[in-house]
């Protein structure tokens, strides 16, 4: 353990045998998601991952800061951020890296931090921490294009886009836990709620508006996804979903997805070729007014090449209609 003083900062600490940065954030001793797995020998987003499902427990600016990626960026080394906040309640400066004590908590809560900071069990709950988002907006957010953010995200990344309409296609490839979230209202992300702040992303009869290969436990949910084009012979001109000798899973939840257009799926399709294994999870999404050349307007499922090739698809509270063909 390491035995420095109140008034020094050193560049790094030991726990449980990892070597890890001592990282002060505006005057406060903060500890980040990957450090936290990086203790636990955890793969990189099971931190963030546990925070996610337990988010509303928590309040920015009390139990966590956000930074977004520039931000994280210009004062510390890590990819990913955490940041646990009050470090006097929580865990009192530097003295939870000097020995291996209870402290006392304001509250039941606090507690489960000291128990994780200072006794270093594996700690599943949600943590006072987060990851980075990819932030996107028109102007004075990291990204303006959502296709931006998703060529920098990492696994356990989430993409928040502000309202409005980005003229752009999609594509998401070879990647792993990225949620894309639409609805919010301004820069400051704040407030979500993408049946008012609606957020679109207009192919303009280009190509599918969003497609999505070999990409394992990807969200997207609150967009309106309109005016894709698949190539000819191809298919979900809204959203295409495949796995190519390899997984893909996606949820698509609370979208409208309207004016696509593919030979087969104009509005989604899930496709699996070569041995591969598509899971394709619809929850309450509006899926209308789409078209296609042969069949499935609104959806389409294809177990292509490769005789173990699987296509599952899960659907809740889906509204399909004015479909043609």
């Amino acid at each position: 353990m390491s035995h420095e003083s109140e008034q020094t900062q050193t560049k790094s600490t030991t726990i449980v045998d990892a070597t890890i940065p001592v990282v002060e954030y505006k005057g406060q001793r903060v500890i980040t998601l990957a450090i936290m797995d990086k203790i636990h020998n955890r793969p990189d987003g099971t931190a963030k991952r546990n925070f996610t499902e337990h988010k509303d427990k928590f309040e920015e600016g009390k139990h966590y800061f956000h930074r977004d990626y520039q931000q994280v960026k210009a004062w510390y080394e890590f990819r990913t951020t955490c940041i646990a906040s009050n470090p006097q309640d929580l865990i009192k400066s530097s003295s939870i890296f000097r020995r291996r004590k209870f402290m006392k908590a304001k509250n039941y809560l606090l507690a489960f931090f000291l128990v994780f900071f200072s006794c270093f069990t594996v700690l599943s709950m949600a943590l006072p921490s987060i990851v980075t988002a990819e932030d996107v907006c028109k102007s004075g957010c990291t990204y303006s294009t959502i296709q931006s953010a998703i060529n920098a995200a990492v696994s356990g990344d989430t993409i928040r886009v502000v309202q409005g309409t980005y003229t752009e296609t999609l594509s998401i490839s070879s990647k792993s836990n990225i949620s894309l979230q639409g609805g919010y209202k301004d820069n400051t992300f704040t407030v979500r709620d993408s049946s008012t702040y609606i957020t679109i992303i207009d192919a303009q009869g280009t190509a599918n508006t969003i497609r999505i290969l070999n990409s394992d436990v990807i969200t997207i949910e609150g967009f309106t996804i309109k005016n894709g084009q698949a190539a000819v012979g191809d298919d979900g001109g809204g959203v295409h979903v495949e796995s190519d000798g390899s997984k893909t899973n996606v949820t698509l939840s609370n979208n409208s997805i309207s004016g696509n257009y593919a030979d087969y799926g104009g509005g989604v399709t899930a496709a699996a070729n070569n041995s591969g294994r598509t899971i394709l999870n619809l929850n309450n999404n509006d899926i209308s007014s789409n078209r296609a050349y042969h069949s499935g307007g609104g959806l389409a499922f294809n177990a292509g090449t490769g005789t173990s090739s699987t296509v599952e698809v899960y659907s809740t509270g889906n509204t399909i209609s004015g479909q043609s063909r």
